[in-house]
């Protein structure tokens, strides 16, 4: 081996070293108990039927994100019951960030034996698809494999997902909605909105193949067509983002690589508050419809048409009902509009 070949191999071993360094254990910390008292009364994003004031609670929290980016900690735990509308004195909503226990400092490294926590956190419905997963959905296939570690983004996708899960299980107030609609939007949502912190593969693919699987899936939200083009919008947004930081071929993942997304995706959402209207939950929507069909069923057999609404019928339940039926862990919201 000549000189040469020696200083060559040398430099690519401190290379190598180098590159070892940069990737040193980094894992999040087991979460610890913490309480976090509001001067104000909050209330979680679930129960509000007004779009106007939803989507500027998840403007709020955009900005709220970027702050916490600027900070260099990432949430891990964005959900519609984490997300709080509250009222200021001067009786102007806003949203506040909430539940930090599982809040940590991003790419900080851990100290030798200190344990590590390589558990999934964050509510199923709202979970980034990569972190269901727990890998880079949008790295290139020949780039550098390197640990998976919840980033900023993953909380940014949580507000499109709190977007996306509101315009499934409400519907507005005006429209004309159907028991045979309602059956296939909820029916969607089901299958988008698992309770499995996994994730489906039908999640997978409404998320990452916009053009198809999205359009298909959300043509059941008619009524709402402007929300779903806008929200389509954002997600082409958040996907040139991900590909922005996981492409490259060092894949290193600095918390630089980050900036700028709040901001992107902010523009939709202010589009989508605009055009906003008032909803309702999809539960108290079948219970007015189910009313509506036995009114009419009792006035068809007083007239002596069908019986469908005599004693015979009372008790049962349809297919339709069984399938419109409220998810176990879904409680019927409380109706919050925006105080006078």
């Amino acid at each position: 081996m000549t000189d040469a070949d020696e200083l060559f191999d040398s430099l690519l071993a401190q290379a190598d070293a180098k590159k070892a360094a940069e990737r040193k254990r980094r894992v999040y910390e087991p979460r610890k108990h913490a309480r976090l008292v509001f001067k104000e009364v909050g209330q979680s994003l679930d129960q509000i039927t007004d779009q106007k004031l939803l989507f500027g609670c998840l403007i709020d929290a955009l900005y709220g994100l970027k702050v916490l980016h600027d900070a260099r900690y990432v949430h891990r735990d964005i959900s519609t019951g984490n997300l709080l509308l509250c009222f200021d004195d001067d009786n102007q909503p806003i949203c506040k960030i909430s539940d930090l226990e599982y809040a940590r400092p991003y790419l900080q490294e851990l100290p030798p034996g200190a344990p590590e926590h390589a558990h999934k956190t964050g509510t199923p419905a709202f979970m980034a698809v990569e972190v269901q997963a727990k890998s880079h959905l949008f790295q290139d296939k020949y780039g550098i494999e390197v640990q998976f570690l919840h980033n900023y983004f993953h909380d940014v996708e949580g507000v499109w997902w709190i977007g996306i899960w509101h315009l499934f299980y409400t519907c507005p107030v005006e429209s004309k909605t159907d028991l045979k609609d309602l059956v296939l939007q909820v029916r969607e949502a089901k299958v988008i909105f698992p309770d499995d912190v996994g994730g489906t593969m039908e999640r997978r693919e409404f998320f990452e193949r916009p053009p198809t699987r999205f359009t298909q899936t959300l043509e059941v939200l008619l009524h709402n067509k402007e929300f779903v083009d806008i929200m389509r919008g954002a997600l082409m947004t958040l996907h040139e983002y991900y590909r922005k930081v996981e492409q490259p071929p060092d894949n290193t993942f600095q918390h630089d690589l980050f900036t700028g997304c709040h901001d992107a995706l902010i523009p939709f959402f202010k589009q989508a508050r605009d055009i906003g209207v008032e909803v309702d939950h999809y539960t108290n929507i079948v219970a007015r419809l189910q009313k509506e069909e036995e009114a009419k069923g009792t006035s068809s057999a007083a007239g002596g048409g069908s019986a469908t609404g005599g004693s015979k019928g009372r008790g049962k339940r349809t297919g339709t009902d069984a399938e419109l039926d409220t998810d176990k862990n879904l409680n019927k919201p409380n109706v919050i509009k925006r105080k006078k």
